[in-house]
C-alpha cells in the first residue's frame, strides 16, 4: 500500500463508531467530538512526521551544498573568460608587428588574464 492510500486509509476510517471497543484506539480529545484513531494509525503519521522533518533537513544541506557550488561554478566560469580574452588578446598582438618591437607586450595581456586568479 502506498503512502497515499495510507493516508486515505486513516482518514475514511478515523470516525468509526466501534473504534471505543478497541484496546488499540488513541482518542485524542474527549471534549471534542470523538475522533478516533487506531494507534497503529497514530504511530504511522508520527512516523511519517519524522520523515518529513528529516526529508527537509537533507533539502536544506542540498540548497545549501548547491548554493556553494553554484558560487564555485560562476568563479571558473568568469575565470574562463578572463582566460580566453587575455589568449585572444595576446594571439593578436603575436600576429601584429607589435610583438617585433614590444616584445614583453604579450607578457602583460597573460598576466591581466591572470589578475584575478590570486583573489
Amino acid at each position: 500500500m502506498t503512502d497515499k492510500e495510507r493516508l486515505k486509509e486513516i482518514i475514511n476510517h478515523r470516525n468509526l463508531p466501534n473504534g471505543l471497543a478497541n484496546p488499540d484506539v488513541f482518542v485524542p480529545d474527549i471534549k471534542q467530538p470523538i475522533e478516533i484513531m487506531r494507534k497503529h494509525d497514530v504511530d504511522w503519521l508520527v512516523q511519517q512526521a519524522e520523515k518529513s522533518e528529516e526529508l527537509q533537513a537533507k533539502v536544506e544541506e542540498l540548497e545549501k551544498q548547491y548554493s556553494t557550488r553554484l558560487g564555485k561554478f560562476l568563479k571558473i566560469q568568469e575565470e574562463k573568460k578572463r582566460f580566453k580574452e587575455a589568449l585572444e588578446e595576446a594571439l593578436g598582438y603575436a600576429k601584429s608587428p607589435k610583438i617585433l618591437t614590444e616584445p614583453n607586450g604579450i607578457s602583460k595581456i597573460l598576466n591581466k588574464g591572470l589578475e584575478g586568479e590570486s583573489q
